[in-house]
């Protein structure tokens, strides 16, 4: 299953990632709210399909999208050494009251359930690029 087939108002992200999302990713932002709501932020270093102008040009103005998410019914959250966070790969299951996401790194485990996320917007930044990448 992929991420953006259970995000609600994801017109735009699939017109980005017509294939889906890889799973190569990174979760750089889990925040929670009362009422079970929280926001997360999925970083990906996957070429978009489509160009944003008011992006620029990939891998000259930027080389990574960052997708800002609303959800909802947040519950049962495990983080492991979140400082360490990195891109790997996020495994999405269905569950009986929702959703849950897992991923796990070299040394970092990060897993939650929720029933329900809103895509909110999306930014993008430069990564410093390594001469391996060239």
């Amino acid at each position: 299953m992929n991420i953006i087939d259970v995000i609600s108002y994801n017109n735009f992200l699939k017109s980005l990632f017509p294939n889906g999302m890889d799973d190569n990713v990174l979760i750089g932002k889990l925040s929670f709210e009362l009422g079970g709501r929280f926001g997360v932020s999925i970083h990906t270093k996957q070429r978009p399909a489509k160009e944003v102008p008011k992006w620029g040009k990939w891998g000259v103005d930027y080389n990574v999208i960052v997708i800002h998410l609303l959800g909802g019914n947040g519950e049962v959250v495990n983080i492991k050494n979140w400082s360490d966070v990195e891109y790997s790969s996020v495994y999405l299951e269905k569950c009986e009251n929702g959703f849950s996401i897992q991923q796990s790194g070299a040394s970092h485990d990060i897993y939650f359930l929720f029933d329900a996320l809103t895509f909110q917007n999306c930014t993008t930044y430069i990564e410093d690029l390594d001469i391996s990448d060239i």
